[in-house]
């Protein structure tokens, strides 16, 4: 629980202080569709979750990605977009790293694919209230070229 907790603050944290560089890749912003301006709070804020567990999003992703077979890396793949107003996810962020939460790059045939697969997930829980748009992730943790966990 404490790794976890930990993790969270390290993400949240580096979310938001780290520039752009070794770990972290923008994607799709021009995509990007909110239904506000300004700050976006987190989901656990909104107090809003996927209703998959995280057991049965690791059971669906293990179906559906297929890393190469000589990949025997470890870290973490973290995928952290916008849900609108609507459910619709977008603004797509990639964070990479080590077991130790150390930047790192993962090839785009490791990346690629879980984006795809939070991609095709869906449709998230709407927000209501003033805040309609809000972050949510989705952290695959990798060990041995094996996912073995989806945090939170």
């Amino acid at each position: 629980m404490f790794k976890i907790l930990g993790f969270l603050l390290l993400f949240a944290a580096s979310a938001q202080a780290q520039p752009l560089g070794a770990g972290r890749y923008v994607l799709d912003t021009a995509s990007c569709h909110r239904c506000d301006t300004g700050w976006i709070p987190d989901y656990y804020s909104k107090r809003i979750k996927y209703p998959l567990s995280s057991e049965a999003l690791v059971r669906k992703v293990r179906a559906a990605v297929v890393f190469p077979k000589n990949f025997k890396g470890s870290g973490y793949v973290t995928v952290k977009f916008v849900v609108n107003c609507e459910g619709e996810k977008n603004c797509y962020h990639i964070y990479e790293t080590d077991g130790r939460y150390q930047p790192i790059h993962f090839a785009k045939e490791i990346t690629e694919p879980l984006l795809q697969f939070v991609k095709q997930l869906g449709p998230w829980p709407r927000a209501t209230g003033k805040y309609r748009d809000y972050f949510a992730f989705l952290a695959f943790k990798i060990k041995d070229g094996v996912i073995t966990n989806i945090i939170p």
